[in-house]
């Protein structure tokens, strides 16, 4: 987009058509030679006038034809040329038939000038649209590229997901390896102060930790339910189905990647969501 705001930059499509004068051709050339957005639509305008000319008739062309009424043979397949004569032979008799004039047929010169004039509006026109189209275009570009980025993201995504989701899949079919089982005893009361958490050193290697919690003289129920959190509160699962055995305690088996080493809070509650029992584990990695 030319940016220059001088009355030279406005005669750029005359000075491509060729139908400036002497003093004004020099003008805008000076001009040209300064200024660098003028110089790219110059030359983007001396191409597009160069496919005009290869396409359509020369304005000396038209003004003859319409001044002699000669319509050529490349009227039947261009509607531009086409226009133009209709329009020249129009005016043609316009000034025909003024009294004071009569007789007076658009000469040649004229007619070309004319025919010049309609073909810079023509091509303004043209450069307009193309400028549209072509801004469109590349709005149109760059929020398909933006879509397809996202897209391309989300799929990356949901295949890593799908990885770790087979992988989850095929842990699940075969026996857990390295399974660690321990003791979880309720934690004593001291001078009136809780025990320290249970301590669960996890190897290198463990895929699953069997936690055997002891609740001697906990109420009878059907199934219990069990929530594990972390010390600070965070969620880490909740779930309901846990049997009592008939040793007093509950056999609970969980992967080791969902207890990564922190201090969690185990809480058996009865069908009413009544805490019954709770033990504390801290999980360590080994020094």
């Amino acid at each position: 987009m030319n940016d220059c705001a001088t009355p030279e930059s406005e005669l750029l499509h005359f000075l491509a058509a060729g139908t400036l004068s002497q003093a004004e051709r020099e003008q805008v050339r000076r001009h040209v030679a300064d200024c660098e957005a003028c110089r790219t639509e110059l030359r983007e305008l001396e191409l597009l006038m160069a496919d005009v000319r290869a396409l359509h008739l020369a304005p000396e062309e038209l003004a003859a034809a319409a001044e002699q009424g000669r319509p050529p043979e490349h009227l039947r397949e261009c509607a531009s040329c086409s226009q133009e004569y209709e329009l020249l032979q129009r005016v043609n008799r316009d000034l025909d038939g003024q009294p004071a004039r009569a007789g007076w047929r658009l000469h040649s010169g004229w007619a070309a000038g004319l025919a010049a004039s309609l073909l810079i509006g023509w091509n303004l026109w043209l450069v307009d649209q193309n400028r549209e189209l072509a801004r469109k275009a590349s709005a149109v570009s760059h929020e398909q590229a933006a879509a397809l980025q996202t897209r391309e993201q989300a799929a990356a995504a949901l295949a890593s997901r799908v990885q770790e989701l087979e992988a989850e899949v095929g842990t699940l079919s075969r026996p857990a390896l390295n399974v660690t089982v321990v003791d979880v005893e309720p934690p004593a009361v001291v001078r009136g102060r809780p025990a320290e958490p249970h301590d669960l050193t996890v190897q290198p290697g463990t895929e699953a930790l069997t936690l055997i919690l002891s609740a001697p003289g906990v109420a009878h129920h059907v199934r219990y339910g069990l929530e594990v959190v972390t010390r600070e509160g965070r969620p880490v699962w909740n779930g309901a189905g846990l049997r009592r055995s008939e040793f007093d305690t509950f056999l609970v088996s969980f992967p080791a990647r969902l207890l990564p080493p922190a201090i969690y809070v185990l809480r058996l509650k009865d069908p009413g969501a009544v805490v019954l029992r709770e033990w504390t584990l801290r999980v360590r990695a080994p020094a």
